[in-house]
């Protein structure tokens, strides 16, 4: 019983004690209602004036708490006055709150809606709904911007089937391109087994078979670059041609080139290389005499041609701008062509050489394929003296071997060239 009384006691005491100080303080009931109203009033408009913003509720509400700390200084010094305006603190809190709804009901929601529809809207996103539009200069500007997005969306969408269509055309284009190509790569392959069929490798091997060896290394799928081959009875006839160009407008050279070259044996035989050259250079000056071809796109053709007399042990040898070299392993001996190619524009005049054949010597023709091939450190071409020091090397080797040694020399001089 006495515990209970005294905790009784105790309670009315903590309530009288909190009732002084109240008084104290110049606090009653009434302002205490003020103030909450004020305070929640004033936060809320605040919230809604912020955009919903935590950050800038604080900062706004800081400063919003000194007005009312400044109120309450106010009524420790002038309670009389606080007590006559508390009613008029009500009516202004209510109002507070009315205005506040209002602002938050009729103008910050459309115009948060409207935020967030335009920056969706920003993002290509053109489904959104806009906030529904009013009488009043708000509902003025939902109107104006509803305006704006469906010209936007309209003019998003024709150009999104501009795109869309130029994108298949493109497409069809590109297929059509890949079509072509590949008809044309198909052509030029079929154009390379042609060019290689009218190589006389066949006849070559049956008449010299491991006494020989060729490097025919076209620089694209076709090249401007052949060899002849022709055996009557004793004697046969070598002989590598250069025409101008590679690819395929040197690849349709070598057809004029090789019917002139036929032409040529013909009528004047194998024995006389020389004359060999010189009616070929009038059949081919005659084949393109009546052609409109531009000045820029040369027409000549580089040959060397050397008749074997296998019974004789003698070779006679003839050249346009090409050399025929020959070693035994000690020395290197160089028979030089004529100075203009068949074609050129002064018409040059060819005579034959007669060499012996020496026993283990091994005789060369080749274009400049090979000579000028660039490569090195300087990238500069292979050169004459550098191809006599590699037939210097391996002029002793059986002609397989020298055709691959002749073949890694010239690969590895080229490198990345």
């Amino acid at each position: 019983m006495n515990s209970n009384f005294d905790r009784s006691l105790s309670r009315e005491d903590v309530m009288r004690r909190r009732a002084s100080l109240l008084q104290r303080l110049h606090i009653d009931g009434q302002l205490l209602l003020l103030l909450v109203i004020l305070i929640s009033g004033g936060l809320f408009v605040l919230y809604s004036a912020s955009g919903k913003s935590w950050d800038l509720l604080f900062k706004q509400a800081a400063s919003f708490g000194i007005g009312l700390i400044a109120m309450f200084v106010i009524a420790q010094f002038e309670p009389r006055f606080m007590a006559r305006w508390v009613p008029v603190g009500y009516v202004l809190g209510v109002l507070l709150l009315v205005f506040g709804y209002a602002v938050e009901k009729l103008v910050l929601q459309p115009v948060r809606k409207l935020q967030k529809s335009a920056s969706a809207m920003a993002q290509g996103d053109f489904s959104v709904s806009l906030p529904p539009d009013g009488q009043d200069e708000l509902g003025d500007l939902t109107r104006a911007f509803g305006t704006m997005a469906r010209q936007i969306r309209s003019n998003t969408e024709e150009l999104e089937h501009k795109v869309q269509a130029r994108t298949l055309a493109l497409e069809e284009a590109n297929r059509d391109m890949r079509r072509a190509h590949q008809q044309i790569n198909d052509s030029i392959d079929y154009a390379s087994l042609i060019q290689q069929a009218t190589l006389p490798s066949q006849q070559l091997t049956q008449l010299l078979g491991p006494q020989q060896f060729v490097l025919w290394r076209p620089r694209d799928v076709v090249g401007g670059d052949f060899y002849v081959f022709r055996a009557e009875g004793q004697r046969y006839l070598l002989g590598v041609v250069d025409c101008a160009g590679h690819g395929v407008p040197g690849a349709l050279m070598t057809m004029l080139a090789r019917s002139a070259l036929d032409h040529a044996m013909a009528h004047v035989g194998i024995t006389a290389p020389s004359a060999i050259l010189s009616h070929t250079d009038t059949t081919m000056r005659a084949m393109l005499q009546h052609s409109e071809l531009p000045r820029a796109i040369a027409t000549s053709m580089d040959v060397g041609l050397a008749c074997v007399d296998r019974e004789a042990r003698t070779l006679r040898y003839a050249g346009a701008k090409i050399s025929l070299y020959w070693s035994d392993g000690q020395t290197v001996h160089e028979v030089k062509g004529g100075r203009r190619a068949l074609g050129d524009r002064r018409q040059g005049s060819y005579t034959d050489t007669q060499v012996d054949i020496v026993a283990g010597a091994t005789y060369y023709l080749t274009t400049d394929g090979f000579l000028d091939q660039a490569g090195g450190e300087l990238g500069y071409g292979f050169g004459d003296t550098r191809f006599a020091q590699v037939l210097l090397q391996h002029a002793r080797l059986p002609m397989e071997q020298q055709a691959s040694a002749l073949d890694q020399v010239l690969e590895a001089y080229r490198g990345d060239y």
